[in-house]
């Protein structure tokens, strides 16, 4: 069992709840030039930041060289490579989560300025990363559910409930 198996459940569901979104768009690809209300952005553009930001967390948080992610993410790979993306990352995120010491944290020199354009390099908190891209998953994968809905599709239904069944994680108990 992981050493932090609620962070490891938390983030097996931002998977699986990520993965829903990427299938419901690939059911309608004429939706991928929809915007996103209240962005600039279209539906495949934010499929293109969840899937390549989960990338540059999981290079962050192994300390690996986040440039190198992040140019592999310039164009829009394609539905199919971009999914594989998704899933890939959302596992190695969720064994970095189950790894991580509940009692300790660590700071992790980063290569980029903070605040943006300042110049001023950074440290970040290893447990606020996870934070960050749990949270930024969530928020996404709410706009991308408008945007379908906008566009006239059914949004996936990423309630917790939902992924509890398909994740065998709930039993009904007999009368």
């Amino acid at each position: 069992m992981p050493v932090n198996a609620p962070l490891a459940a938390m983030f097996e569901y931002a998977r699986w709840a990520t993965l829903a979104v990427f299938d419901a768009t690939a059911a309608h690809p004429e939706v991928l030039g929809q915007p996103i209300p209240n962005t600039d952005r279209t539906l495949r553009d934010l499929l293109r930041h969840v899937a390549s930001s989960q990338d540059v967390f999981v290079a962050r948080l192994r300390g690996e060289d986040q440039f190198a992610v992040m140019a592999r993410w310039r164009e829009w790979p394609g539905m199919e490579a971009a999914r594989a993306a998704a899933a890939a990352s959302g596992d190695a995120l969720a064994a970095i989560a189950g790894e991580t010491d509940p009692a300790a944290d660590v700071f992790i020199a980063q290569g980029f300025d903070y605040p943006p354009g300042s110049g001023q390099r950074s440290e970040i908190s290893h447990a606020f990363l996870l934070t960050h891209a749990f949270s930024h998953g969530c928020l996404h994968r709410e706009q991308a559910c408008a945007a379908l809905s906008a566009a006239g599709i059914e949004a996936p239904d990423l309630d917790g409930w939902g992924y509890a069944a398909v994740a065998d994680v709930v039993r009904l108990l007999p009368p």
